[in-house]
């Protein structure tokens, strides 16, 4: 958050500027290019520098009230990166705005296990007489007939069904909204559509951007249906509600910032952002209606370098061996190597969730110590409850001395540790806390 000021020093608003940083690979025609998404959130909100007094109102004029407000954004980037830009918010606006965005985090485990055993066994018995009676020949025939049937059925059965489940999702959720009412947007870009720029101003009653010819000064002709709409003989009416009340806008944009041929120095980016203010006023002086346009104000901010790898890096989802934040240094390939001990590098680990910066180290990431070698770790975690490990791991040479190690974590604490000694070619492993 940064407040707009006069660049005299006086505060006529606030400035409230959010960057949010993805990595991106691009393997359009088949290259492997590494990329950033960079996207930008921009709100402006201006009051009215004149408190509006509800109930009965005696004043011949509405004095200073916002009219115009413009906005632009320039992007820095390192030397050989190539930028695009890829979305711009709003273009032209003349109507209620919603903006947000959602994200959700959950994560499930289920197993079962089902086992059934049993036996079956059946009997069945059948009996039946069959009797048959005619006159054969002039004497009486009779026939009986018996059958019987016996069945038995046995068996037994067994089953077993074991399964498992399990999924993860991740999210978080922000929105933001704006509604503008008499007031018009327009959104445009320089001829190397790099810088987004903004225009708003007041539409109704007083289109303030189409009808600005000036008669001296600030002073503003005007046509005679505008000066209708403002003044009514003795009595002036006001402004539109957003000049007086103020105003809150969003502006967003996002850039494509790519590496075609590679990174070899930090991958930082820089914004400036330049603003203008104009006021306005409508009055009736010695009987005759006036009409004035002036700046006011103007305003600038520059954002510190902001290194787009740590601020695109995932977070830690927990802290178990299967959360992928493992940088080998021969396995993952650097974003940029050491070439000599004095050289820097950078490694991002292949879930993107673990960097690693430093120096003092050649291109096998061998340390002689002729300069004092030094590690930079970023990550970023979700879970401030339960702890988190960060091992070290090194290979001490023949006749060599153990390791100190003095971490730093957030500035705020330090800790000492000294890594095994071996005979010959070893291992050494240091767990810190966090």
């Amino acid at each position: 958050m940064e407040n707009t000021k006069i660049h005299s020093g006086s505060i006529f608003g606030t400035s409230i500027i959010q960057y949010s940083f993805q990595k991106y690979i691009d393997n359009q025609n088949l290259k492997n290019v590494l990329s950033y998404v960079l996207h930008c959130k921009h709100r402006i909100i201006i009051p009215n520098a004149t408190n509006y007094s509800p109930g009965p109102n005696a004043d011949k004029g509405y004095k200073d009230y916002p009219a115009i407000v413009t906005n632009s954004i320039q992007i820095t980037v390192p030397e050989g990166a190539k930028v695009n830009l890829r979305q711009i918010f709003p273009k032209t606006l003349n109507s209620s705005v919603n903006t947000s965005l959602s994200q959700q985090t959950a994560s499930t485990s289920s197993k079962s296990v089902q086992s059934t055993n049993g036996s079956n066994t059946s009997q069945s018995n059948t009996f039946g007489v069959n009797v048959s009676g005619g006159i054969s020949s002039g004497f009486p025939d009779f026939s009986v007939g018996v059958n019987y049937s016996h069945g038995w059925d046995s068996g037994t059965s067994s089953s077993r069904t074991t399964g498992s489940d399990t999924s993860r999702q991740n999210g978080s959720s922000s929105d933001e909204s704006m509604s503008i009412k008499d007031w018009n947007s327009y959104g445009y870009m320089d001829k190397d559509a790099e810088k987004p720029s903004w225009i708003w101003g007041q539409s109704y009653p007083w289109d303030v951007i189409q009808y600005n010819q000036s008669l001296g000064e600030h002073t503003i002709s005007l046509p005679s249906f505008i000066k209708d709409r403002m003044v009514d003989g003795e009595q002036v009416l006001p402004p539109s509600q957003l000049s007086l009340f103020g105003v809150d806008f969003i502006m967003t944009a996002a850039w494509l910032i790519s590496f075609p041929e590679g990174i070899t120095s930090p991958d930082e980016v820089k914004l400036s952002h330049s603003m203008a203010y104009y006021t306005a006023s409508h009055f009736i002086f010695s009987g005759t209606p006036a009409f004035e346009l002036q700046e006011a104000a103007t305003a600038e901010y520059d954002s510190p370098s902001l290194e787009m790898s740590t601020y695109a890096l995932e977070p830690l989802h927990s802290g178990d061996a299967k959360n992928g934040a493992a940088v080998g240094f021969t396995v993952n390939p650097f974003i940029y190597p050491p070439t000599t001990h004095s050289s820097n590098f950078k490694i991002v680990s292949a879930a993107n969730n673990l960097q690693v910066t430093g120096t003092g180290f050649d291109s096998s990431m061998t340390a002689d110590f002729s300069c004092l070698p030094s590690l930079t770790v970023n990550f970023k975690v979700l879970d401030t409850t339960n702890d988190y490990a960060l091992l070290f791991m090194s290979w001490i040479g023949a006749n060599s001395s153990a390791c100190k190690l003095t971490v730093t974590i957030n500035t705020l604490y330090t800790l000492t540790g000294q890594s095994g000694r071996h005979r010959g070619a070893g291992r050494a492993e240091q767990r810190y806390p966090h």
